[in-house]
């Protein structure tokens, strides 16, 4: 969190990090969906062009979920989210939920870091690249972690001060 801000602005910083997923992981899907439609009709450019988007966006998905795990005190992160909250929760249940809401998040994200990010996006420690046709399904690789973020969102946001 930066230095300075309160639970409020923190909620709504970490808020808007998550409205900016939403919007890529609806651009992904809904590409995704189409693309079998397309393939019909359209043009080999044309495809090879919504690949590239979907690899983009993909990745813009991947690099978001890292953006909300940042550890830095200078990022709003779910992370900073948690630390922030903690100072106003007094319910001890309250404080654990967040805790093994936000462990299970980083588990499950540490998945997809090394798979993706730590791969290829933001690294390069693999010798090939992936095949471009080769991008992440949305339900098995995006939603659940999504779900997640919300939920850290959601029961953060719980806590007894008025936002």
């Amino acid at each position: 969190m930066a230095k300075g801000h309160g639970l409020a602005e923190e909620f709504d910083t970490v808020g808007d990090e998550l409205f900016q997923l939403l919007l890529s992981a609806y651009c992904y899907r809904a590409k995704l969906g189409a693309l079998s439609d397309r393939l019909r009709f359209a043009s080999r450019k044309f495809l090879l062009e919504e690949m590239i988007a979907l690899r983009l966006i993909s990745n813009e998905i991947v690099l978001e979920f890292c953006k909300l795990d940042d550890d830095d005190d200078g990022n709003w992160s779910l992370r900073s989210l948690r630390k922030e909250a903690f100072r106003h929760l007094t319910d001890k249940k309250q404080v654990d939920r967040i805790n093994g809401l936000l462990k299970d998040y980083r588990i499950n994200l540490n998945q997809l870091k090394t798979k993706h990010r730590n791969a290829y996006i933001a690294h390069r420690n693999v010798r090939e690249y992936p095949n471009l046709a080769n991008i992440p399904t949305f339900e098995q690789e995006f939603q659940s972690l999504i779900c997640e973020a919300l939920g850290l969102l959601r029961c953060s946001s719980l806590c007894e001060v008025r936002l």
